[in-house]
């Protein structure tokens, strides 16, 4: 699923604390569909700038709801990208 603003609203039926991360969802959602689909799609550089940082407040999200050591693992590998 490429609908990001979907899958929050799936995590929002067990956990409403996934309502804080609804607008980034929403934003980011064309990134996950028209940037790979439309080649017409190409943000300029203030609005790439807004989605990267709206991606990390998503990330940071849901990384603090993971147990250990899944969290972890997972923020190494994502400081290495």
């Amino acid at each position: 699923m490429h609908n990001l603003a979907a899958l929050v609203e799936m995590c929002k039926s067990r956990d409403d604390s996934f309502e804080a991360i609804m607008k980034p969802a929403q934003l980011l959602t064309p990134y996950a569909v028209e940037a790979r689909y439309d080649d017409d799609f190409w943000p300029d550089q203030e609005t790439t700038r807004e989605a990267v940082l709206q991606a990390k407040v998503m990330l940071d999200f849901i990384l603090m709801r993971l147990p250990e050591p899944f969290r972890s693992s997972l923020t190494q590998t994502v400081s290495r990208v």
